[in-house]
């Protein structure tokens, strides 16, 4: 077999391995925009009225801290299970607060925690200070954002059993913040690296 033979023959080999990769689609965009209702969100260490209207375009959740402790959201089903695909993604997020600009807010304020089972990575979206108005808040799904070690992260991803965004703006009773516009955006996937010109690469070609 002459060279130039061999290396088309490597090439097509190569090119039907990793088309499939190179040309599959990324996983949907996951998002709550509470038009409607609260979209299957519930709370823990509170409660959630739905507003439907004042939003950052129209419904928005509103929690209302109850309880003694820190109060959080709990994401839907359509969050959970295996997010590998999602590596490299993002959460955004509208946030407001309904406390004075001299307000003390409480660190944990605009926490997000992935959780499975016992295993439990968390970030901050916000400093811990008063949110005016409706603010974007991004979250990359990323390990440098998060912590942790590789093997972790990916065990975790593989299998997420609880999204939890806490809320909990003050120490005390009846603290309130608003949340809009819930979303999971997916990132490149991992084989895009293989382009055709880099196959060629491999080879002279």
């Amino acid at each position: 077999m002459t060279k130039s033979r061999w290396t088309l023959s490597v090439t097509a080999a190569l090119t039907a391995i990793l088309l499939p990769a190179l040309c599959r689609s990324l996983p949907p965009e996951i998002h709550s925009n509470f038009s409607t209702d609260e979209e299957g969100w519930t709370a823990v260490g509170g409660s959630i009225i739905y507003h439907e209207f004042g939003g950052y375009r129209d419904g928005f959740l509103e929690f209302q801290d109850t309880a003694i402790g820190d109060g959080y959201i709990v994401a839907p089903p359509r969050y959970l299970g295996d997010l590998r695909e999602y590596i490299t993604g993002y959460f955004r997020v509208q946030l407001k607060t309904y406390v004075g600009t001299d307000g003390v807010v409480e660190p944990i304020f605009g926490r997000m925690e992935i959780r499975s089972g016992t295993l439990v990575i968390a970030a901050d979206m916000v400093a811990p200070a008063p949110v005016i108005g409706w603010i974007p808040f991004t979250l990359l799904l990323e390990l440098n954002s998060w912590g942790g070690d590789v093997l972790e992260w990916r065990s975790l991803l593989s299998n997420v059993t609880e999204i939890r965004i806490y809320l909990d703006v003050q120490t005390g009773l009846l603290d309130r913040a608003g949340i809009d516009e819930i979303h999971l955006h997916p990132g490149e996937i991992a084989n895009e690296s293989w382009t055709w010109g880099a196959i060629k690469g491999l080879y002279g070609r």
